[in-house]
């Protein structure tokens, strides 16, 4: 409901429900017949993609362009022959049975049949699922109460050098795990500093940059107010702007600082 901007379309009266029915179907047609000029539209963005590539092998712009919308045609088809041949959805839940472990150790299964009960059951599920390291040793004092729900980099340096001090009452599996973390001799220098070849580096080179952009797909979906894939994609293929294009992603990298919008930009597909 959410994802059709219809979060309530179950609470409405029925006669608005008609109502927004019919609007939604009469868009629909109406949408559907622009749909080739759409398609037609979106690839037309692969036309840089596509002179990139032919500038980047010395073809001809219009087989590399062939080729993409070749791709995109049979992935088209892989999807509508998957929609045919994939295994059925089942019905509504109907049914649902709750198992409770008691503290004795015994268990007891109820049947629920009616709706509110069955949500209130898989409610209870999920969050016992999602809840369940709140009862794990540092998630529990002292750890807790020291190292926090995120700890400082003081405290991860003291631990990755072995020399944080394990506070008394601690369980004795987190003792283990904590002094497990330890950094192996074989990294350190005789002075005691990491050795620079064990540390790996913070910024990466255009080379790394444009391989990784080729193996990206031109078709994913991108944040919807930044550019597309394909500009990305294709501006990798150019020296220049992948040079600035890799020295915009490195530089947050460099300097230990996130992007104002770091999952909407490119930095985020690193």
């Amino acid at each position: 409901m959410v994802i059709c901007r219809e979060p309530y379309a179950l609470e409405l009266p029925e006669v608005e429900a008609q109502t927004s029915y019919d609007t939604a179907k009469k868009q629909y047609y109406a949408n559907n017949k622009q749909a080739p000029m759409w398609r037609e539209r979106h690839l037309s963005h692969l036309d840089g993609l596509a002179r990139a590539i032919a500038a980047d092998k010395d073809t001809l712009f219009k087989s590399e362009r062939k080729n993409l919308i070749l791709i995109e045609k049979t992935r088209k088809t892989h999807r509508r022959i998957s929609n045919v041949t994939k295994a059925a959805r089942g019905g509504m839940v109907t049914k649902l049975f709750k198992t409770v472990t008691n503290g004795t150790g015994q268990t007891q299964t109820t049947e629920h049949t009616e709706q509110k009960d069955m949500e209130e059951a898989c409610l209870a599920e999920g969050t016992a699922r999602m809840t369940q390291n709140h009862v794990t040793p540092f998630c529990q004092p002292p750890l807790r109460d020291l190292l926090g729900p995120y700890p400082s980099e003081t405290d991860v340096q003291s631990i990755l050098y072995g020399i944080y001090e394990i506070p008394p009452n601690t369980d004795p599996h987190a003792i283990r795990l904590l002094q497990a973390l330890k950094l192996p001799k074989k990294i350190f220098t005789e002075e005691g500093t990491r050795s620079p070849d064990s540390i790996l580096p913070a910024t990466i080179t255009e080379a790394e940059h444009k391989a990784q952009w080729k193996r990206k797909k031109e078709v994913t979906a991108a944040e919807p107010s930044g550019l597309s894939f394909t500009h990305y994609k294709a501006g990798s293929y150019d020296d220049d702007i992948n040079a600035i294009d890799t020295f915009l992603r490195n530089t947050p990298r460099k300097h230990g600082f996130p992007p104002l919008h770091g999952s909407q930009s490119l930095i985020s597909q690193s």
